[in-house]
């Protein structure tokens, strides 16, 4: 406390720091606020590209990602975390917006926050930890490659899956090859190159190359930001009380309640599932921790809250932008680049959307490829290929450097729920890699079962066959203690031994 106001000491506290640790850390405090500005300006591109896959207008899309961006870093997000208008969100919502029209979004995105604050109540943030390594890594290749894929749409007309002609599309590709560059090779000039963060550098030398090449000597316009979609508008308005819906507004009834039901329970449960593995991604990004993710879900359910009374799509965390913030100065103990983002989609919206429309469309594509290439585990290749491959061949000459082995159930939950994330989404991928994780587990626990018998003679001259069974016991085990040459320990006799399986031994009471 210092003159009454509370101030945090930990960073993942919700309370700013006092003053004197900005000043001290003044350096830093400016790579924050230049990354917030890098994200908000690949925010701006794709919270359009979302708004357009939701089948709702780009301004919504626009006035989430400041909504959701602002809330989330003042409410508690995790530091370093990003926020705003997801792909996941846009995905799920968009046949019920073609169904039932935009006035039921909003609608479903206020019931999306009653689900995620139930979530937060009942602290549901935990079970991250039954998430297995192997399928956070799925999660990040999958992830890498739906980020890569989905900038084939810059290089299409707006509204059509027509692609732009050969020529355009060629000197887009300059473009991005210039942005990579520019952000690959200028941060290693001295005093130059750090003074802004590696994907600004290559967006402004992505934007000169544009202007001073591209146009001038080749004649060619490639795509901008002004061209995907109107950027300029005013501040959101309840939507009850915005007159573009006016009659578009369904009856708040229990009907109405019945059809928003489902489509949130789903993109609360995916947009949870992607909060929690963007934190622990962050987490290994910064090296810090953030011991409290149902604070989280708390902010996730104020925004979307929020968001929804302002009559914008929602969201919440976007693990693309949080790579491209952590990377580009954010350190993870700040909330300072989260604020600085969100308030600069909205500058950018309010007055800023002039100077923001003649930004090459391909020089946010070129952020997003060296993003996809920094988020993609490259490592887990090697390894895959080492756990397929039997232990003859890998001892050849040929396969010398390939060290790494994990065993072949991990290598298949990483191909599992990376194909599952691109093919269906990234809950369904998350659960289909613990279900796979926890039945792998149990199959090996199962040939765990330990069983030794002794044989006591009784008073009548008749003999006992004790057996004493250790471990788990489930149904497949039963053929792992027959195969040992325990012929009486059946399937029935699981059932008859259960009871007593928490003391560690159970005694069969059959005589063979």
């Amino acid at each position: 406390m210092c003159c009454g106001v509370k101030f945090a000491t930990k960073h993942y506290e919700i309370a700013p720091y006092p003053w004197r640790v900005y000043r001290a850390d003044s350096k830093q405090v400016i790579s924050e606020c230049l990354a917030g500005i890098t994200v908000a300006l690949a925010q701006v591109s794709e919270s359009i590209a979302f708004a357009f896959i939701a089948g709702v207008g780009p301004l919504l899309g626009l006035h989430a990602a400041w909504i959701i961006g602002f809330s989330l870093s003042v409410f508690g997000s995790r530091p370093g975390m990003i926020n705003g208008a997801t792909g996941v969100r846009a995905a799920v919502l968009a046949p019920y917006v073609t169904e039932h029209g935009v006035g039921m979004l909003f609608y479903i995105v206020c019931m999306i926050s009653f689900f995620q604050a139930l979530a937060a109540a009942f602290r549901i943030a935990k079970l991250v930890r039954l998430i297995p390594r192997p399928a956070m890594i799925g999660f990040v290749n999958g992830l890498a490659v739906i980020l890569a894929l989905g900038q084939i749409g810059q290089f299409q007309y707006p509204d059509s899956d027509d692609f732009l002609p050969g020529k355009v599309i060629g000197w887009m590709w300059f473009v991005v090859v210039v942005t990579v560059a520019a952000s690959v090779f200028l941060p290693k000039i001295p005093k130059i190159g750090g003074a802004l963060p590696p994907s600004l550098l290559g967006i402004l030398a992505a934007t000169i190359a544009e202007y001073a090449i591209v146009r001038p000597l080749a004649g060619v316009d490639t795509p901008t930001i002004g061209d995907i979609g109107e950027v300029s508008g005013g501040f959101p308005k309840f939507f009850w009380l915005d007159s573009q819906y006016d009659g578009q507004i369904p009856d708040l009834n229990w009907e109405t309640v019945k059809t928003t039901i489902q489509p949130a329970f789903i993109a609360a449960a995916a947009g949870m599932v992607e909060a929690v593995m963007t934190m622990e991604v962050v987490n290994d990004l910064t090296e810090t921790n953030n011991p409290n993710p149902n604070q989280q879900l708390f902010a996730l359910s104020i925004g979307n809250f929020a968001s929804g009374l302002l009559g914008t799509m929602g969201g919440g965390a976007t693990i693309g932008l949080s790579m491209i913030n952590c990377t580009n100065g954010a350190n993870g103990r700040y909330r300072i680049s989260g604020i600085v983002a969100a308030i600069a989609v909205l500058v950018m919206v309010l007055v800023a959307a002039p100077v923001i429309k003649v930004i090459p469309t391909a020089s946010l594509v070129g952020v997003m490829v060296v993003v996809c290439t920094a988020t993609f585990e490259w490592s887990s290749l090697p390894t895959i290929g080492a756990s397929i491959l039997p232990a003859r061949v890998r001892s050849l000459w040929c396969f010398a450097r390939v060290k790494r082995k994990i065993r072949r159930s991990d290598a298949l939950v990483i191909v599992l729920v990376t194909l599952v994330t691109l093919f269906v989404d990234l809950f369904t991928a998350v659960a289909a890699g613990v279900l796979f994780t926890a039945a792998a587990y149990a199959w090996d626990r199962g040939h765990e079962l330990r069983a030794e018998e002794t044989l006591v003679k009784n008073a009548d001259g008749t003999s006992t066959k004790i057996i004493h069974v250790t471990g788990d016991v489930f149904f497949a085990s039963t053929m792992e203690v027959r195969a040992r040459g325990v012929p009486c320990f059946s399937a029935c006799a699981v059932c008859s031994v259960h009871w007593a399986v928490g003391s560690g031994q159970c005694v069969a009471w059959w005589v063979t």
